[in-house]
C-alpha cells in the first residue's frame, strides 16, 4: 500500500522541478503486531515469509531510491510509534520521545513536532537517506499503537514543509494508546 500510493504521488509530481523543497514525513507503526509473519511472493514468483516491518521498510527504502533521483532537495522525516512516539526526523539529531500520560495532550504531541521541525529536518533526501535507512532497520517491533500521537507529532513536523509536504501512514493496527484510541479502558495514562 505505502509504495504504489506514493510512487504513484511521486510520478505525478515528476514534472515539477527537480529543485522543488517538499517535505515527506513517513510515520511508521512499529508496535508488536509489525513483527507477524506474513506469505508474499518474491519477483520472480517464489513464495517467502517475512514480516509486515520488512514489507514497509522494504517499501520506503524503494520511495527513497526513487525520490533521490526525482527530488533531491526534499526532506524526508520519521515519526515511528508504539507503547509511545518517537521523532526520529532525518537522523542528524536526536530524537524527541513522547510517552506516558503526554501520550494523551493534543496539544503536546502536536508541538513536539512544530518546535523541533528545524532541528530535525535540517537535510535533503540527498543527505540523509542512509540514516533514514539505518534508523528503519533498526526499528523493533513491540508493545501498543499510539497512532494519534504518532500523527500528530507527524504533523508537526510536516507543517514547516512547503506547500505539497506530505505524510505517508503506514500501519497495520488500530490506535489502542493515547489520543484516539479505540479501547479507552485499556489506558494507562
Amino acid at each position: 500500500v505505502c509504495s504504489s500510493d506514493l510512487s504513484d504521488h511521486v510520478k505525478e509530481k515528476s514534472h515539477l522541478d527537480t529543485s522543488s523543497e517538499e517535505t515527506v514525513i513517513f510515520a511508521i507503526d512499529n508496535s508488536g503486531s509489525t513483527g507477524e509473519t506474513i506469505k508474499g511472493k518474491t519477483a520472480d514468483g517464489q513464495k517467502k515469509f517475512v514480516t509486515r516491518k520488512q514489507c514497509v521498510e522494504e517499501a520506503i527504502n524503494a520511495q527513497l531510491s526513487e525520490m533521490i533521483e526525482t527530488f533531491p532537495n526534499w526532506k524526508i522525516g520519521l515519526v515511528t510509534f508504539n507503547t509511545g512516539v518517537n521523532i526520529v526526523g532525518d537522523g542528524s539529531s536526536d530524537s524527541i520521545i513522547i510517552s506516558g500520560k503526554d501520550l494523551n495532550n493534543y496539544e503536546y504531541c502536536l508541538n513536539q513536532g512544530l518546535k523541533n521541525a528545524d532541528k530535525l529536518l535540517s537535510e535533503t533526501i540527498s543527505q540523509s537517506s542512509q540514516k533514514i535507512t539505518k534508523q528503519l532497520k533498526n526499528l523493533v517491533e513491540s508493545g501498543s499503537t499510539a497512532l494519534g500521537p504518532g500523527l500528530l507529532a507527524a504533523i508537526g513536523l510536516a507543517i514547516n514543509g512547503k506547500p505539497g509536504s506530505m505524510i505517508i501512514l503506514c500501519t497495520d493496527g488500530e490506535a489502542n494508546t493515547g489520543l484516539g484510541a479505540l479501547d479507552r479502558k485499556n489506558q494507562s495514562a
